[in-house]
């Protein structure tokens, strides 16, 4: 299983569809032999340890968006725990960069988020795209070529750099979240979320909510919960 680089030509392996239920965009193929479920926690503020609680206690892999200069010392031990675990820290930004941005911006929100993520000891091969970026840009391609493996949600022109991802801020509610991923566990493929805390269209996304939801998913068969890296590297 690999991310296809159609910039060089490649030919195209997985396929992007549309969920049965829902419409949601996932990432699929006959190369995939799981459900595989990626859950992303954007930016590493003061909800970290609070989502990861449940991760940890069913050992699982966890990934976290981090913007470094978020990181205090109790996000540290956190992150690095997080890692050892076989979850990903991947870098995350504060910034709008457009296609028609100076270079100055895109390279402060690429390049130097890499680069401080690196002076705390982490090698982040992938990057989160921030809402507020222009999708699907030459320069997005350009500088995820130059600092990243792969990234999510049009950060890039090639498929490595469009990964699927949803928001969970999306749902309207706990139901109609578990309602798509009951569909989800039907297709074998990429299924990832991502989620903050502390916004008032989250509150129904609770530590509670993903200890249920992990239980369920790891009793479910030809579903598993991994990280971006584990399917990169596979």
């Amino acid at each position: 299983m690999k991310f296809v680089d159609k910039i060089n030509c490649c030919a195209i392996a997985i396929a992007i569809v549309l969920s049965s239920c829902g419409g949601r965009e996932s990432r699929s193929g006959d190369e995939f032999d799981k459900a595989y479920f990626v859950f992303v926690h954007d930016d590493t503020n003061e909800y970290l340890e609070y989502y990861y609680e449940p991760f940890r206690k069913h050992d699982v892999p966890f990934s976290a968006a981090t913007i470094p200069s978020n990181i205090n010392d109790t996000h540290l031990k956190t992150l690095r725990d997080i890692v050892d675990h076989g979850g990903e820290v991947l870098a995350h930004y504060m910034g709008s960069p457009q296609h028609d941005s100076p270079d100055s911006l895109w390279l402060a929100c690429t390049r130097d988020v890499k680069r401080d993520l690196q002076a705390y000891g982490f090698n982040p091969k992938g990057i989160i795209r921030a809402d507020n970026t222009e999708p699907s840009t030459e320069k997005g391609e350009e500088y995820c070529r130059k600092y990243f493996l792969y990234a999510n949600d049009k950060m890039g022109l090639s498929a490595q750099y469009d990964l699927p991802r949803t928001l969970m801020l999306r749902f309207k509610d706990r139901d109609e979240f578990i309602s798509q991923i009951e569909c989800d566990k039907k297709v074998k493929g990429i299924h990832a979320y991502g989620f903050h805390g502390g916004r008032d269209d989250e509150k129904w996304v609770t530590a509670e909510l993903f200890d249920s939801l992990i239980t369920d998913l790891k009793q479910s068969e030809g579903c598993e919960i991994v990280t971006y890296e584990y399917l990169y590297e596979r």
